[in-house]
């Protein structure tokens, strides 16, 4: 009988946990033998109760709030001790799972199936949006920039980074857009009835055209300097399955990405197939092969750790496999909003810390070139926002003999030169 240790790193997690765990709960566990551990980098909310609640998973504190790598670390070292101190063997695998994710029934079988050829080390699963999205153009005749904040019946769109806008930055949190030109936004609503969702629009002059994919339009004009208030009904059948992850990509840019981010799910990712990298979302590696690649890197808070950790097991010649019977529906940048300061602090700093390993160093300079530039940028913004690029600047700067240290020692294991030949 295989045995699994799935890993779910928390942090604040509680308004997430319950309906993850109850998920689990379902799973159908025919010959694996399954531990699930709830790692915690240092709650201040419900979370422990709400695991305590559920009979057999394990609820394992740590000392802080390490990040993603750091913690998931610890999480694999402590219930190796924990194990060996009762005299049981590591587990044959290791699964990690965001803690803001519901797994399909065969979700587990799924995604340990393809271990069964020995090649295969690492394991990505298939994730869809939790919300159900109905697609709504915002058509906008004008050049002036406006505010848009959208709001409705449906429980996500009081929360931030729900909705999701193709093509224009939001706000801090994720509940604003400030727009110049025509976008399309993905707004949650009910699969059974209709969602009646409340728009917010201040600034102009401009003329807004809202259309959504079932033809029903609701035109608004703003007056220079005015707020305009105004519904629009989304029928009931029209909310879709949007694609958050089927796998993650690199160019030979290295520009990494998920493949199908915000795509209608329709069936294009649903062939399983080797991959460039695995998304941590939910991931399953063998855990020996985690044992010998120390881990995730910890230089990496959160981001890119997995793509990292991806490489590696590449370079030592196994295959990261797709598994999209393995399917999960993921809230998606539960704990940090998408596009806000923090985020994009986070993943600049993460994103120019894995080019300092693997790019050329023409193309790791000009990385710096134009995060200086960026940052050159915040130092424009008022002192009382946060200024992510120079914070992310900063933060590698303080790194850097780490950063010289790894460099060589990637180097050396080949990581770099074999690159190329990775990318696709």
């Amino acid at each position: 009988m295989h045995s699994v240790e799935i890993i779910i790193l928390n942090f604040n997690g509680a308004r997430f946990l319950g309906a993850c765990l109850d998920s689990l709960g379902a799973l159908i566990k025919t010959n694996v033998s399954v531990s699930i551990v709830v790692a915690d980098n240092g709650s201040t909310d419900d979370s422990e109760a709400i695991v305590k609640e559920r009979r057999g998973v394990i609820w394992l504190p740590l000392s802080r709030n390490l990040g993603f790598a750091r913690g998931n670390n610890a999480a694999v070292q402590a219930r190796i001790r924990e194990r060996h101190s009762k005299g049981l063997e590591r587990p044959d695998y290791i699964i990690f799972l965001n803690n803001d994710v519901e797994v399909d029934s065969r979700w587990l079988s799924a995604l340990l199936s393809p271990f069964e050829d020995l090649s295969i080390g690492i394991v990505s699963a298939k994730a869809i949006f939790h919300d159900l999205f109905v697609k709504v153009r915002v058509g906008v005749s004008g050049e002036r920039p406006f505010e848009l904040s959208v709001s409705g019946d449906h429980p996500s769109l009081s929360k931030s980074g729900r909705v999701k806008c193709l093509g224009a930055g939001g706000t801090e949190d994720g509940r604003r857009w400030r727009l110049s030109s025509s976008v399309d936004l993905l707004i949650p609503a009910h699969l059974d009835t209709d969602t009646n969702v409340d728009f917010e629009l201040e600034g102009g002059p401009v003329a807004v055209t809202f259309t959504t994919t079932s033809e029903r339009v609701q035109d608004v004009t703003i007056c220079p300097g005015g707020v305009v208030r105004t519904s629009l009904c989304l029928p009931g059948g029209d909310a879709k399955s949007y694609i958050q992850n089927a796998g993650s990509f690199i160019t030979k840019n290295l520009l990494v990405g998920d493949r199908g981010f915000l795509e209608l799910d329709e069936g294009q990712y649903d062939t399983p197939c080797d991959l460039s990298a695995a998304c941590g979302v939910s991931l399953a590696i063998r855990s020996d092969l985690f044992d010998r690649l120390n881990g995730f890197a910890t230089d990496f808070f959160s981001y890119y750790e997995d793509t990292d950790l991806s490489l590696r097991a590449r370079v030592l010649g196994y295959r990261c496999r797709y598994a999209p019977a393995a399917l999960v529906r993921h809230v998606h940048a539960g704990s940090v909003v998408e596009r806000s300061s923090r985020f994009n602090r986070i993943v600049a700093e993460s994103r120019t810390l894995f080019l300092s390993r693997y790019a050329s160093p023409l193309r790791f300079w000009g990385r710096i070139v134009r995060e200086l530039t960026r940052s050159l940028g915040d130092l424009r913004v008022s002192s009382t926002e946060r200024r992510p690029h120079l914070e992310a600047l900063l933060g590698c700067a303080c790194r850097i003999p780490c950063m010289l240290r790894n460099r060589a020692k990637y180097w050396l294991n080949g990581y770099f030169w074999r690159i190329p030949r990775l990318s696709e």
